[in-house]
């Protein structure tokens, strides 16, 4: 499922987005990328409510048949975070977009996916497709089925995945997709307890027979989908039915690389999860005390992250409320933290790390890879000065996992360079996109 996540150091306008798309849902023998499906994102973003048909139109004209050879899935906005007109319009869209892809000779759209869902909003919203498809069919005599997909973005909805898949099941639905997000899972509760819920998710969903769709992106706090890491996380997240693939890695990965990923990601699908369900007695703690660092540190965060490029036609001022704490969206909180000097991930283990983190490696072993990498990106003096921990400290952390920290002095003298700009108020912008090409994504 290719997407739109504003997570690649490449711009790319909604004025580009529809060749995007074509190009995403090409074969690679013909140059495409390979992807089934695509994911069309109104969720604080400026997407035309007709995009997916001019998406349809192109592909069709193409000779694809929709709904065979190609997928459109919206995520819509929710209603509960941005103002209803914009879930109502592009829930309409959607189901007239099927109209018109009936010329074509198939349903583009057989999914809508709802981000941010829990269970009474995600009942409602089954309820309000009903109605609105039943209108606009009778009106328009068309046969469709379009059945909704549960974004779920907390430790909580994790934990609770299975619920929705025999919810939708004891409404008919055979075999539903529920769709595990990762990075909001990580910004509200830190990298391991997202990691333990999500991979609990996928054990619990395979068990009912449902599909998980794997939300993650390049950064080991995001999932660390990438072409480095890519036997790993097979491994890891073994289970899954479908995997998004962000923009960081079609566009910011070399094609080679990149083929390599989607063939390996098409070859292991299915699977089941393994993950010993001692670990869940880790989430609380780590959660407690990841809660307790984003209140040390988002006044900083803020700061660096109205620096980082949306990337992305994006609503402005759309940030992420948690326990009262206004934090920007998860790419942007990423990439403000590598720009800080030290990676998400090992911001966490600098704090948590007492709270049980071997038994955390030795329940999920691939974790080790995420402090690896992220351990290259982190400079602990520099870490030190912008965000007040001990350099000392850290270093010894690290050492006491044989963490190499920062083996590229390009990067350190960068970082120490934006260091002493963000102490006066300068921009940090050029310095900011260069560290994030060095690493493969902006967030």
């Amino acid at each position: 499922m290719a997407t739109q996540h504003p997570d690649s150091t490449v711009e790319i306008p909604v004025s580009e987005e529809v060749k995007e798309a074509i190009e995403d849902l090409m074969p690679i023998e013909k140059g495409g990328r390979g992807c089934d499906e695509k994911m069309v994102d109104y969720e604080g973003k400026l997407t035309p409510y007709h995009q997916m048909k001019w998406i349809i139109n192109e592909l069709g004209s193409k000779g694809l048949i929709p709904g065979e050879d190609f997928l459109i899935t919206p995520r819509i906005p929710s209603p509960l975070l941005e103002e209803p007109d914009r879930h109502l319009l592009s829930l309409v869209s959607a189901i007239s977009a099927n109209i018109f892809s009936a010329k074509y000779g198939g349903q583009a759209i057989k999914y809508i996916i709802l981000p941010m869902a829990n269970m009474n909003e995600f009942d409602a919203f089954m309820n309000r497709l009903y109605r609105f498809r039943k209108v606009i069919s009778e009106e328009y005599r068309i046969e469709d089925k379009i059945v909704p997909i549960p974004l779920l973005e907390s430790i909580d909805e994790h934990i609770n995945a299975k619920k929705y898949a025999e919810m939708l099941i004891n409404k008919g639905v055979e075999s539903p997709r529920i769709f595990l997000g990762k990075s909001d899972a990580a910004l509200s509760n830190g990298h391991i307890a997202s990691t333990i819920s999500m991979r609990f998710a996928i054990s619990e969903l395979v068990e009912v027979g449902a599909n998980p769709i794997i939300g993650v992106g390049k950064p080991p706090f995001r999932g660390h989908l990438a072409e480095w890491n890519i036997d790993t996380w097979v491994k890891a997240y073994s289970g899954y039915r479908t995997v998004t693939i962000q923009s960081a890695l079609r566009f910011d990965t070399d094609r080679e690389d990149y083929i390599h990923v989607i063939k390996k990601i098409k070859n292991n699908v299915g699977g089941s999860q393994n993950i010993n369900e001692d670990l869940l007695k880790y989430i609380k703690p780590f959660s407690s005390c990841w809660k307790k660092v984003l209140g040390k540190i988002y006044g900083i965060v803020n700061k660096v992250a109205k620096q980082v490029p949306s990337n992305r036609a994006r609503i402005s001022s759309y940030l992420r409320d948690i326990n009262g704490i206004k934090l920007p969206r998860a790419i942007k909180f990423t990439a403000s933290l590598y720009t800080l000097g030290i990676g998400p991930t090992i911001l966490e283990l600098y704090y948590c790390h007492e709270l049980g983190i071997e038994k955390i490696i030795d329940g999920i072993p691939e974790i080790i890879k995420d402090f690896k990498f992220d351990a290259k990106y982190t400079v602990p003096e520099v870490a030190a000065r912008n965000l007040r921990i001990d350099s000392y400290k850290l270093k010894n952390i690290l050492d006491s996992f044989g963490f190499e920290c920062c083996i590229e002095s390009s990067v350190s003298r960068i970082l120490k360079k934006i260091s002493k700009k963000i102490g006066k108020d300068e921009s940090i912008r050029q310095e900011l996109i260069t560290l994030a090409t060095i690493r493969g994504f902006l967030g």
